[in-house]
């Protein structure tokens, strides 16, 4: 895991910035997984049926956008980049906010849910929790969270290319138990999990709904 300071301070960075979509999705594999990560996403909103407002968290350089606004909703970019978000205006992204997301400048239950991909990884766990109990608080129903997670198939596939010598280091991610217990210690509850392919991804993104003070999900989704 990189240090999360230094890594903030990479995004804070105009040419960081202005690079970041040909790097991290140009390509032909960079926009086979891009592709695929929307359509998964797009599974996970399914399930939740957004209403309203929704933040984007955080929004990078908008690429969620167009997505999000075609299903009718008002999305809200939330990032503590000004690079980043200033490649997300000039996507039609005009509800734009620079914060920490530590300290959302939003009230209680401001929104219907939020989406946040590419963001969990690089967080400990500390920072994660925190972060967490954050985005359950300024939600009212639900939240759609990217984790990478030790995945058994990766972790022998790796294990095996370092035998022969063809890489496959070893990369420190959280179980899904761990992760579970982050989500609903943050006042969520696991509605779904949905997996990228297992012999290619460390991916998921779980689909969290909001407990109620009642303790009962306030969310629409099927567990």
């Amino acid at each position: 895991m990189a240090d999360y300071g230094e890594l903030r301070e990479r995004f804070r960075d105009p040419a960081y910035a202005a690079d970041y979509d040909r790097t991290r999705f140009g390509g032909l594999v960079g926009g086979v997984k891009n592709y695929s990560s929307l359509r998964l996403l797009q599974r996970c909103l399914d399930d939740v049926k957004p209403q309203g407002v929704v933040l984007d968290l955080p929004c990078g350089t908008g690429r969620l956008a167009a997505l999000l606004e075609a299903r009718g909703l008002r999305a809200i970019g939330i990032d503590q980049a000004v690079a980043m978000l200033a490649h997300a205006r000039t996507r039609g992204m005009s509800h734009l906010v620079a914060a920490n997301a530590e300290r959302l400048p939003l009230r209680d239950g401001a929104a219907d849910g939020v989406v946040s991909l590419r963001f969990f990884h690089y967080l400990s766990s500390e920072l994660r929790i925190r972060m967490l109990m954050e985005m359950s608080r300024v939600t009212r129903r639900f939240a759609i969270l990217e984790f990478r997670y030790r995945n058994p198939v990766r972790v022998v596939l790796r294990a095996a290319g370092r035998v022969v010598g063809i890489g496959g280091r070893r990369k420190s991610y959280p179980t899904l138990r761990d992760i579970r217990a982050e989500v609903i210690g943050a006042g969520f509850e696991i509605a779904r999990i949905r997996f990228r392919p297992r012999c290619a991804s460390d991916t998921c993104l779980v689909v969290a709904t909001k407990r109620s003070v009642s303790g009962r999900s306030t969310g629409r989704s099927r567990s």
